[in-house]
């Protein structure tokens, strides 16, 4: 009834995935954003779809290295899902963790740590929003600008403890690399007060009519004034004006003051979303 199939090259896995995918580009963003996009150089650890009657009803996609992205196309019952986390199990051998709709994932985190003797864990439990108008305008407290090459040492140290945040911690070398990337994307984004920087927020991952919105940190000192509802709302603004048709973001579900800020500048909930690791 159910089979994987894995998947070796690239383009034949975005030729069957792509069309699924986009079927429900804010929610599939994730996955969707890194297959529109990928370097040819990255190869990713696992591509691998779960068929149903000759069609995919759900997909495997790693290139992280400790998370496999989980995407379902179709429902799948109850009963249908102790199969299919046994043919994952059996046909995947390294599975660091996953992430993807809430309480699948979960569930077939579960059966799989039950088949393999170890225990799930946490990373976060997330919310996937998604945008077609902005409703918040910016104040005039400040101004948005693009975060340029002058900016370097001050967008490392904000990426590496936007990285601690969101409990994946880079080292310092890392988040260098990483910031120097986001800057030479030309799509970081930062909020100035007085000629100070004093919150970012990136897009990245365009598809064909979206976008999602990444990296939005601010540093304690200037928190709860504005800057970041700024940023996200002149950088969606900005984004939806550039032809997108709407853009998304994640959020931590138990931050209360992002969710309430995304919702105020027009962000709509889509599917809540969960990230686990699996552990001896």
């Amino acid at each position: 009834m159910f089979l994987v199939q894995k998947f070796y090259d690239v383009e034949d896995f975005k030729r069957v995935m792509i069309p699924y995918l986009e079927k429900e580009e804010a929610v599939n963003g994730l996955p969707l954003g890194i297959l529109m996009n990928i370097d040819e150089k990255i190869k990713p650890t696992v591509m691998a779809g779960v068929y149903k009657d000759e069609q995919p009803i759900l997909m495997l996609l790693q290139t992280h290295p400790k998370q496999i992205i989980v995407s379902v196309f179709q429902k799948i019952t109850p009963l249908e899902l102790p199969l299919i986390s046994k043919l994952i199990h059996e046909s995947i051998t390294e599975i660091p963790g996953f992430i993807g709709e809430k309480a699948l994932v979960r569930e077939m985190a579960q059966h799989i740590a039950s088949l393999r003797q170890l225990k799930v864990v946490l990373g976060m439990d997330q919310r996937i929003y998604q945008l077609n108008e902005v409703q918040k305008k910016p104040s005039n407290l400040g101004n948005f600008r693009w975060i340029t090459k002058n900016d370097q040492s001050i967008i490392q140290q904000w990426v590496y403890d936007f990285a601690a945040s969101v409990n994946q911690p880079f080292e310092m070398e890392q988040a260098s690399k990483r910031a120097e990337e986001l800057i030479q994307s030309g799509k970081l984004a930062g909020w100035e007060v007085d000629h100070q920087l004093v919150s970012m927020a990136n897009a990245s991952r365009p598809t064909k009519n979206n976008i999602t919105i990444n990296f939005v940190y601010t540093p304690k000192e200037f928190r709860k004034k504005g800057y970041a509802t700024n940023c996200v709302a002149e950088l969606s603004e900005r984004l939806l004006e550039s032809g997108f048709s709407s853009t998304c973001l994640y959020t931590d579900i138990t931050n209360p003051t992002s969710n309430k800020i995304y919702l105020e500048i027009g962000y709509q909930p889509m599917i809540d979303s969960i990230l686990l690791f699996f552990e001896k």
